[in-house]
C-alpha cells in the first residue's frame, strides 16, 4: 500500500494532526531545520512530505532558539574568560619628529572607562654658531 504524502508529517511521520507548510514563502522551517540538523536535505519539489505537524514546528523553533542561546552563552562566556586573562597593557606610541612617548593603558575592565595618557617629551636645544648667521 503507498504511503500517503500529503497526510504525513515531514519530520516524525504522524498521520492525522493539524499540518503546517514546511516550505512557506519565507522559508524558515528549512533554514532552521538545517542549524541544528545539516545532514537533513530538503527542497521543493524532493517528492517528500511538504509540511510538518504543529508539535514538529514548536520543536524545531524550541531547537533553533536554543542553539542561538548555546552560542551567545558560549560568545560571551569565551570574551569574558579572555579579558579576565588578559591584563592591561601599554600601548607605546613614538613621534620620531617629537622625540615623545604616549603611554595609554588598555583596559578592558568594565570599571576602567577612561584612558590614561603619560606623555614625556624630551627638549633638545639647538646650538647655532653666531658665524653660520653671519653666512646667510
Amino acid at each position: 500500500m503507498p504511503m500517503n504524502f500529503d497526510l504525513l508529517c515531514r519530520l516524525c511521520m504522524t498521520r492525522g494532526k493539524p499540518l503546517l507548510p514546511l516550505f512557506d514563502k519565507h522559508k524558515t522551517f528549512p533554514s532552521k531545520i538545517k542549524t541544528f540538523a545539516p545532514d537533513l536535505k530538503m527542497f521543493v519539489g524532493d517528492n517528500l512530505p511538504t509540511q510538518i505537524c504543529v508539535l514538529c514546528a514548536q520543536k524545531v523553533d524550541a531547537f533553533h532558539d536554543f542553539k542561538l542561546q548555546c552560542e551567545r552563552s558560549d560568545v560571551t562566556l569565551r570574551q569574558y574568560l579572555k579579558d579576565q586573562n588578559s591584563p592591561a597593557q601599554p600601548v607605546k606610541e613614538r613621534n620620531p619628529n617629537r622625540k615623545c612617548i604616549s603611554e595609554i593603558p588598555v583596559s578592558s575592565n568594565e570599571e576602567d572607562q577612561g584612558l590614561l595618557v603619560e606623555v614625556q617629551v624630551e627638549e633638545h636645544s639647538l646650538m647655532t654658531d653666531s658665524s653660520d648667521d653671519d653666512q646667510r
